[in-house]
C-alpha cells in the first residue's frame, strides 16, 4: 500500500469515523528530527542534501507527497529558524496594548526530504524568520520569487504532462511591504 493510499485512508477514517486504519500504520516511527521542541533548523547549503539538515520545529506548515519521486516537502509554518529565533506579537486596540504573545516566527523556507535517500535539503526561503516577500511580475517565475514567510496556508499539488506544481493560498504572514496579516 502506498503511503498516498495510507494518507487517504487516514483521511476517510477522520472524516467519517468509520473506517478503520490498517495495521501497517497502526503505529508511528521516528525518522528524522529533534524530540525537543523550538529545537532551532540546520539549514546547510541550499541545494545540497546533508543527513546533518533539517528544518527547524514548526507548526501550521504546508506540505505535500510526491509519490512517484517519492519525497516529502514542506513550506513555511510557524516555527524557529537557524539561530533559534521566534518572534513577538503585540495586540493593540486603538493606542492601547492589549497583550504582548511570544509566537514562533514565520517562515517561508521550502524543504525537500528524499524517502530512499532519508536526506532533508533545503531548496528555497529563507533561514531567517519574517521575511518579506519577493513576487515578481504576475504570471513570471523567476528563481528570486519566493512568498513571504507564513503559516496556516492551504496547499496543493498540480500534476500535468508537463510538469508538477505545488500551490499554496492565504495563511498568516507577510506580504513584500512589511505588513503583518497575523
Amino acid at each position: 500500500m502506498s503511503l498516498f493510499t495510507c494518507i487517504k485512508l487516514i483521511l476517510l477514517c477522520c472524516i467519517c469515523v468509520i473506517a478503520t486504519v490498517p495495521k501497517d500504520i497502526a503505529t508511528w516511527t521516528w525518522i528524522s528530527g529533534n524530540d525537543v521542541p523550538f529545537t532551532p533548523g540546520v539549514y546547510g547549503q541550499k541545494g545540497q542534501a546533508s543527513s546533518d539538515n533539517v528544518p527547524g520545529a514548526r507548526r501550521s506548515s504546508v506540505g505535500w507527497y510526491d509519490e512517484d519521486a517519492q519525497e516529502l516537502w514542506v513550506f513555511g509554518g510557524f516555527g524557529c529558524d537557524s539561530n533559534g529565533t521566534v518572534g513577538a506579537w503585540i495586540c493593540c486596540f486603538g493606542n492601547m496594548i492589549m497583550s504582548i504573545n511570544v509566537l514562533l516566527g514565520l517562515l517561508n523556507d521550502l524543504w525537500r526530504y528524499k524517502m530512499n535517500e532519508g536526506l532533508w535539503t533545503w531548496i528555497s526561503g529563507s533561514e531567517t524568520v519574517n521575511q518579506l516577500g519577493v513576487y515578481g511580475e504576475k504570471g513570471i517565475s523567476k528563481s528570486d520569487n519566493i512568498p513571504g514567510a507564513r503559516g496556516g496556508s492551504v496547499g496543493w499539488l498540480v500534476i500535468n504532462s508537463e510538469n508538477k506544481e505545488f500551490w499554496i493560498f492565504g495563511g498568516d504572514g507577510f506580504d513584500t511591504m512589511n505588513l503583518d496579516f497575523r
